[in-house]
């Protein structure tokens, strides 16, 4: 017999979204930001953002550093200056800003979300480039389970 004796630093609750509340789609807005600037729609933000795996934790998808306008996602970002490289915004991006939102509307620069989804997007859905790398079926109809991390660093004027 082994006997421990464990102490609870920290707990981290989060909203079960999931329409029969059976935890597919959970939210945590970790940090709701600094003051400042409320984020909304239409402003155009300067986040990291990652998608992993939920059981292995490797990256799907990530980008640092991305900029686009919020409620523009689910396209690649608009060219800005000469050399600069547009990167595709997964629609799943803005639908946990959207549901945070709804939570808690006063978000701000410096705000970190984060989600988990029993099935999240597709490859094709996470970013075209690499889902046309896939068999058909793979990359419309794999649906693995993922967490969602967004950072919000800024709001570019």
């Amino acid at each position: 017999t082994v006997r421990a004796e464990l102490e609870l630093c920290s707990i981290d609750l989060f909203d079960d979204l999931s329409p029969q509340r059976t935890g597919e789609y959970l939210l945590r807005i970790a940090d709701p930001g600094r003051f400042g600037r409320k984020l909304v729609h239409g402003l155009k933000v300067e986040a990291n953002f990652r998608v992993s795996g939920a059981l292995s934790g490797m990256a799907l998808y990530r980008v640092d550093n991305a900029v686009w306008v919020l409620g523009q996602e689910g396209q690649n970002t608009p060219v800005e200056r000469p050399g600069m490289e547009t990167v595709w915004i997964p629609a799943c991006v803005g639908q946990v800003f959207q549901d945070a939102c709804r939570s808690m509307p006063l978000l701000y620069p410096g705000a970190r979300l984060e989600a988990r989804l029993q099935n999240g997007p597709t490859p094709m859905e996470l970013n075209p480039k690499f889902g046309r790398a896939l068999s058909s079926k793979r990359a419309w109809n794999h649906r693995p389970p993922v967490s969602i991390v967004v950072e919000f660093l800024a709001i570019v004027e």
